[in-house]
């Protein structure tokens, strides 16, 4: 499966929740898809994503919208997409996230707003060590609003958050 595309990322998670692994395949000019794996890890059924032919530089999966189910970011040349994924883990509604038609070349997901909280948001109660009053900013979804992040336009290879 695969076919001869031209590849420059992949990911490998459960993406269906059979307990078996899948490799999730991020292709230059053509379309990108999920390989799902067999029990005995040795062969895979290919499934064609939506979102047509973008070039796909970075692939990464995570449960992004906090449903239970594995989503798919593709880090692309030009508009960037999450694909939500639905409760049988097969079939995708593809999101265009904000940014315009920036080249990006490498993705990573992480819990943003827990970071802001933990990080520098201003908060107080318990959680945090003080009695009293929570007070919270809450910075919302990032794929609804975008963030621009400091160092203007310059070019960013690779991403990585902990």
């Amino acid at each position: 499966p695969g076919g001869s595309k031209d590849t420059f990322s992949t990911a490998v998670a459960d993406v269906d929740g059979d307990g078996n692994l899948d490799i999730v395949v991020g292709n230059d000019g053509q379309e990108n898809q999920v390989l799902f794996g067999s029990a005995d890890g040795r062969t895979f059924s290919e499934v064609a994503l939506p979102g047509g032919s973008r070039p796909t530089f970075s692939t990464a999966v995570a449960d992004v919208d906090g449903d239970g189910n594995l989503d798919i970011v593709f880090g692309n040349d030009g508009e960037n997409q999450v694909l939500f994924g639905s409760a049988d883990g097969r079939t995708f509604s593809e999101v265009a996230l904000p940014g315009g038609s920036k080249s990006t070349y490498s993705t990573a997901v992480a819990d943003v707003a827990h970071l802001f909280h933990h990080c520098g948001g201003r908060r107080r109660g318990r959680e945090s060590g003080h009695r009293g009053r929570q007070r919270r900013r809450e910075p919302g979804p990032l794929w609804e609003r975008g963030v621009a992040l400091p160092g203007g336009s310059r070019s960013t290879i690779s991403t990585s958050v902990a």
